[in-house]
């Protein structure tokens, strides 16, 4: 299986970009957004690995 990602402009809506991805076997290290991202996973299994930070009260 190819991975691929696929990035579509929508003509009525400026600023959204809709985007379909197929990976196999891919990690994203750790990272952070300026934007607002939205997932769907529709197939398959997506694992995330959550890091809560406690603060020393």
């Amino acid at each position: 299986m190819t991975d691929r990602v696929h990035y579509q402009q929508i003509a009525g809506l400026p600023g959204l970009v809709l985007s379909a991805a197929r990976f196999a076997d891919f990690s994203f290290g750790r990272h952070v957004y300026l934007d607002y991202h939205i997932g769907v996973v529709n197939e398959g299994v997506q694992r995330q690995m959550a890091c809560i930070l406690q603060s020393a009260a």
